[in-house]
């Protein structure tokens, strides 16, 4: 799968324009479970406080992740290692320490998937070799089957399509917030499977 390179300027735009960057602040680099190339001094893992579960199947990884911080409705999480993800109202929009990581993701806001609105999406990448890269999709989104998720949710799915592939998200929402999801991170990462606190 090829993504298309996109200059860093205009990554930094897109994330400042979208409303849906890095809160504030950008995340700190992590060494993080997936290789990832980060710096020493990464976050601790708070010892309480709210977390979620994350499960990474492509990768044979399950660990939990604790809210390290929370600016309006982004929330950051940290894991043990220091590996960091980012969620906006429970849609994933940034990662750090996952080796190719999602640096930002411009997309609807959970009351527009909710909508079922057509919609565009973009996601920017930094890969091994610090090359930035951006990826943009046509998104559709339709009610799901119910899948694997808890009882008494509503499912909604966001498939999203590129000339480079196709990704597809589940989110089960219970009294309007994602109370479980399946979303993807990066080619090398996979999917990541979430259960909200």
């Amino acid at each position: 799968m090829t993504m298309r390179l996109a200059p860093l300027g205009l990554v930094v735009a897109a994330a400042l324009l979208s409303g849906c960057g890095l809160g504030q602040r950008a995340l700190a680099p992590a060494a993080g479970m997936l290789g990832g190339s980060g710096q020493a001094s990464t976050p601790a893992m708070p010892k309480s406080g709210p977390g979620t579960e994350v499960t990474l199947s492509f990768r044979g990884f399950k660990f939990p992740m604790r809210e390290l911080e929370r600016d309006g409705n982004v929330v950051t999480y940290v894991a043990a290692d220091g590996a960091q993800m980012e969620l906006r109202d429970g849609i994933l929009i940034a990662t750090r320490g996952f080796g190719t990581d999602l640096m930002s993701s411009s997309q609807p806001g959970l009351a527009e998937l909710v909508r079922g609105a057509a919609h565009k999406r973009s996601d920017f990448y930094l890969d091994g070799t610090d090359t930035m890269l951006r990826r943009d999709f046509d998104c559709t989104v339709a009610a799901g089957d119910g899948g694997e998720g808890p009882a008494g949710t509503r499912h909604i799915r966001q498939k999203c399509s590129s000339p480079d592939g196709y990704i597809t998200n589940d989110y089960w929402l219970r009294g309007g917030r994602i109370v479980q999801s399946s979303q993807w991170v990066s080619d090398y990462a996979g999917y990541a499977g979430f259960v909200a606190p």
